[in-house]
């Protein structure tokens, strides 16, 4: 992986009600000089204070109107696309607004992991829970084939691209449903940029999903050729779990 200006960007998408100020400072703290934080805000404005032009920077979300599934995606893919050509970061990470970063070190050892694996291109909370047991994909594997069957024959071109991404994906060894917890994931900038070349973060490509955006972007990781791993087991680094 080429040395880059920046090892981590960690991007908040925030709401209305979102206590971004804590998480950003959480960030700042705790993330090292190398670590670049960006608050995707979608309140209409009421965060741009918490920018310094320098280590945080705060864009206006962009995409179709507020929520989650291929809205959120859409508004995350557009970011993504921005911090990858304008912080040239290694790793791109992305933080839900009510978590916090606690602890230093993060970013080296992403970094650390990725290098070690050049095939490796996603971390979180993958097949194993903070608890050590194993995290059920099947509820994820039903939604996912869904949109690929007859139903998703209502939106005929996200039906085509839903069939050629799992498609791709199942050729790189995607088990149906494999995902990580989008409450704190990182993507390895390589990874990410090949699911750019493939078309995958362009503006409407998922934006008419009705697939959580954790759900999207690990499939297309896997489509684009990487491979996912664990980060956040018993004696891991993150400490995330789906409350339900």
């Amino acid at each position: 992986m080429a040395t880059p200006q920046t090892q981590l960007v960690v991007v908040i998408p925030a709401a209305a009600r979102d206590d971004a100020a804590d998480t950003v400072a959480s960030v700042l703290h705790y993330g090292g000089p190398a670590t670049v934080a960006v608050v995707q805000d979608d309140t209409g404005g009421d965060l741009a204070h918490l920018a310094d032009g320098r280590r945080v920077h705060v864009r206006q979300a962009r995409g179709p109107a507020r929520g989650v599934g291929g809205s959120l995606w859409a508004k995350l893919a557009e970011t993504y696309a921005w911090a990858l050509a304008e912080l040239d970061p290694a790793i791109v990470m992305k933080l839900d607004a009510d978590a916090l970063m606690t602890g230093p070190g993060l970013g080296d050892l992403a970094a650390a992991r990725f290098a070690a694996d050049p095939a490796l291109g996603m971390l979180g909370s993958y097949a194993i829970g903070p608890d050590g047991g194993e995290r059920d994909w099947r509820p994820a594997a039903i939604a996912i084939r869904a949109p690929a069957g007859l139903r998703g024959l209502r939106v005929p071109a996200l039906w085509r691209r839903t069939r050629a991404v799992l498609a791709a994906a199942r050729r790189h060894g995607y088990t149906d449903g494999e995902h990580v917890l989008g409450a704190a994931s990182l993507i390895s900038a390589d990874a990410l940029r090949a699911v750019q070349r493939h078309g995958w973060l362009e503006p409407g490509a998922f934006a008419r999903s009705r697939m959580p955006e954790d759900w999207i972007f690990p499939l297309t990781v896997v489509a684009a050729g990487y491979r996912i791993a664990d980060f956040g087991g018993p004696g891991q680094p993150l400490g995330v779990r789906w409350r339900g």
